[in-house]
């Protein structure tokens, strides 16, 4: 599976966690998300599995929680 850097901001929305929290759960810092989300960093394989575990992810959760952050997105609600 692969977890794109605006998916991965989606997912952090989804749950309501902070940067720090989504580093603490996957192990990185907060800095590290960040770059991750702004596409400074490439999300790597391994971090892309901790996501799938912690979140129990597939294909179809990631297209289904980036569609519901887009249209809270697209109605200026960020």
């Amino acid at each position: 599976m692969h977890l794109k850097s605006d998916e991965l901001a989606a997912l952090r929305r989804i749950y309501a966690l902070s940067q720090q929290q989504l580093g603490k759960e996957l192990g990185v810092s907060a800095m590290h998300i960040s770059y991750l989300e702004s596409g400074q960093r490439s999300i790597t394989p391994e971090l892309v599995d901790k996501a799938v575990e912690k979140f129990a992810l597939d294909t179809a959760k990631i297209v289904e929680i980036k569609k519901i952050v887009d249209s809270y997105s697209m109605k200026g609600v960020d």
